[in-house]
């Protein structure tokens, strides 16, 4: 039998060949992706399958990864709708980039926010469906796995994850655009919910002809999205949730909760590609035009 003193060094020396073993592994050249473009598109549809018996089409658009979910039945009825809190009204929110011309490469928001009379409205009448919502959970699983061990996301070449769920008995979907890096921070739990909900830009779509039945994602355009529409959408996001949610009183000043919104979306992203920030409070005319340097003051430097 060894003695006490011999285990210790023989403990001693596994541990040192670990350590010396991660020291390598960390030093040495990333392994060869496991996957190719196109084995991504179909490694993705296959283990769904095979995993959790779920229908998905998945395709590759320059730096977009779409994910198009068939199901039937996204909602179910609720029993007692909670009721909301109503604070102001939004009647315009729209974000555009300006090509050409005197505006060349301004960013223009237009906004129209009116305090209303506080009051308790009544709430959406559905919540999701329990198993199209861990159906959609599996499936964001799957794809940040299968992209984690291919060169994809090493090589950061996915920028953006599209998810598209489709009710194609009722003819309406849920699309919901998300940054890749957003994406993976929220599954390492570097985000909470809340922040991710403002950073996921959520569109709903309501063309009856044009889903029902579509089990291939024939009525989408698959195309890649740009850094630039995605700033733009979140702008407009943002605006959207901080006055319907609400997230702010009654009494906030609209114009500073708005500028404030917009340039935390552009520092967020460090996006630097425009001339100018331009905020149109259509209520009143009043406008603010903030340059580039202002907003990004290092950049004058």
């Amino acid at each position: 039998m060894k003695s006490r003193q011999s285990l210790k060094n023989s403990a001693k020396t596994v541990l040192k060949l670990f350590y010396i073993a991660v020291l390598i592994a960390g030093c040495s050249s990333p392994a060869a992706p496991t996957y190719t473009k196109e084995s991504v598109e179909n490694s993705i549809q296959d283990t769904a399958k095979k995993e959790h018996n779920l229908d998905c089409r998945v395709r590759i658009s320059g730096g977009t990864l779409w994910v198009y979910v068939p199901v039937k039945d996204i909602f179910s009825p609720l029993e007692k709708p909670e009721k909301s809190l109503e604070r102001f009204a939004l009647d315009y929110n729209k974000v555009e980039y300006n090509e050409g011309g005197a505006k060349d490469g301004t960013l223009s928001l237009g906004y129209l926010v009116r305090p209303i009379e506080e009051k308790k409205a009544p709430g959406f009448p559905y919540q999701y469906n329990k198993a199209v919502w861990d159906g959609i959970g599996n499936i964001n699983r799957i794809a940040l796995r299968i992209l984690h061990d291919s060169g994809y996301s090493r090589n950061e070449k996915i920028k953006f994850y599209c998810l598209v769920t489709a009710d194609i008995k009722n003819g309406f979907e849920i699309k919901q655009i998300m940054y890749y890096p957003d994406f993976k921070k929220l599954y390492y739990f570097l985000i909470d919910s809340h922040e991710y909900q403002h950073r996921t830009i959520q569109d709903y779509n309501v063309q009856p002809q044009e889903i029902i039945g579509d089990k291939e994602g024939r009525h989408l355009l698959w195309e890649d999205i740009s850094m630039r529409d995605f700033i733009l959408k979140q702008i407009e996001q943002r605006v959207r949730l901080k006055f319907l949610k609400p997230e702010v009183e009654r009494t906030s000043n609209i114009d500073k909760e708005i500028t404030k919104a917009a340039i935390h979306t552009i520092k967020t992203y460090g996006f630097k590609d425009f001339t100018r920030l331009e905020l149109d409070n259509l209520s009143n005319n009043k406008k603010i035009v903030l340059t580039k340097e202002e907003v990004w003051p290092d950049s004058a430097k």
